[in-house]
């Protein structure tokens, strides 16, 4: 035998009542889901979004204040462009060697640098040195006079025109998270140096 089921029947001022407060409580169960979900997505763009900071310094104090920010950064130095450019605007091999490279020696910071084979004659510059440095080669020498550097969240590019040096440093995460998967992605198609 199956079992009966018996029904009874609700008078209709009841059944709305008990209809309208299943309603009313799947409507605050979505109210509830709708903030939480919403207090995530704030509390997400708060934490992955930062403001940009911009510096523009001209001339070789903007230069050491740059050196200053990459150094003590403690991060890989990912940078692209001409040694030429470097020594020029450090006044000679000599005093970019004493501004930039025993200091980064000192602190152990690691660069990876695309650039050209010009930098080959400078022995102090394109010798690896305890695999804190490598290079990677472009086919032709840079004509433009401008470096970038990318460090963690930092972006730095330096140009010198009309004999004038001008650093801009930005910095923001997103910038320099895309900047540097473009230089990873070009560092793996190119040679490496002959050292």
């Amino acid at each position: 035998y199956k079992s009966r089921k018996r029904i009874s029947v609700v008078p209709p001022k009841q059944g709305f009542k008990r209809y309208i407060t299943k309603q009313k409580e799947k409507v605050e169960q979505g109210e509830d889901l709708v903030k939480e979900f919403l207090a995530h997505i704030e509390k997400a763009t708060q934490e992955k979004t930062t403001d940009s900071k911009v510096y523009h310094y001209e001339g070789r104090e903007g230069m050491r204040f740059a050196i200053e920010r990459m150094l003590s950064s403690g991060k890989t130095l990912y940078w692209f462009g001409s040694m030429e450019l470097l020594i020029a605007a450090a006044g000679g091999a000599e005093a970019w060697y004493k501004v930039f490279t025993a200091r980064r020696l000192q602190e152990g910071t690691v660069t990876l640098g695309i650039t050209d084979r010009r930098i080959l004659q400078y022995p102090q510059f394109s010798n690896m040195k305890d695999a804190r440095r490598s290079y990677r080669f472009l086919e032709d020498d840079f004509k433009i006079p401008a470096t970038l550097v990318l460090f963690g969240d930092s972006i730095c590019l330096g140009s010198k025109q009309n004999n004038e040096l001008r650093m801009v440093l930005i910095e923001n995460p997103l910038m320099a998270q895309t900047l540097t998967f473009l230089f990873k992605s070009l560092w793996a198609n190119l040679s490496r140096s002959e050292q």
